[in-house]
């Protein structure tokens, strides 16, 4: 299972994007360091401090959570990113993903043109459609903003101001039809 959640492909593109912004804050330590030691002024050193420091922010920044396990459920509608709940409106949940949350976006039901949108960030999609709930499909670093659309037929069960996590907090699930014609 862990397999089709986290296609291996996918990891490996997030970690070339993750390397090659990380090549900047290397480049500083290795440059910084260096000049430290031929030069012997300590304004280096504390350039490469600063290297470092940026070095272990881009990490926090492109991390990503892999989900080894998720109760398939066809009636849910998951949370296709990490964050807080900010509004609900009609069949629309907005949510706000803040910078150094998980930067995985997950498949949030089985679809083939994509129910959410994103804006006020960057977004790296690896893929358009989706057949497994819960499946890595893409990567948004940053902070961001995520309107998941909710189909008609389907319930929200997530308040404002609560926090959700991609591909494992359910969202919606879909309406129980009503008996004896009620």
């Amino acid at each position: 299972m862990q397999e089709e959640l986290n296609p291996l492909e996918y990891l490996i593109k997030i970690q070339r994007i993750k390397l090659r912004f990380l090549a900047l804050p290397i480049f500083i330590v290795i440059c910084g360091l260096g000049l430290n030691l031929l030069l012997k002024i300590d304004f280096f050193k504390y350039l490469s401090l600063l290297g470092l420091i940026l070095y272990f922010i881009l990490q926090i920044l492109y991390h990503i959570h892999r989900i080894y396990q998720f109760d398939e459920d066809t009636g849910a509608f998951i949370a296709p990113v990490s964050g807080i709940v900010i509004g609900i409106e009609d069949q629309e949940v907005l949510i706000k993903k803040r910078w150094f949350q998980p930067a995985d976006l997950r498949a949030p039901c089985i679809y083939e043109t994509a129910p959410f949108e994103i804006t006020l960030g960057k977004i790296y999609l690896f893929q358009t459609e989706s057949h497994l709930a819960g499946k890595l499909i893409g990567l948004v670093p940053g902070s961001i903003i995520c309107r998941c659309l909710i189909p008609s037929d389907y319930v929200i069960i997530v308040k404002p101001s609560e926090k959700v996590r991609s591909g494992e907090t359910i969202l919606a699930s879909i309406q129980e039809q009503k008996k004896g014609g009620r």
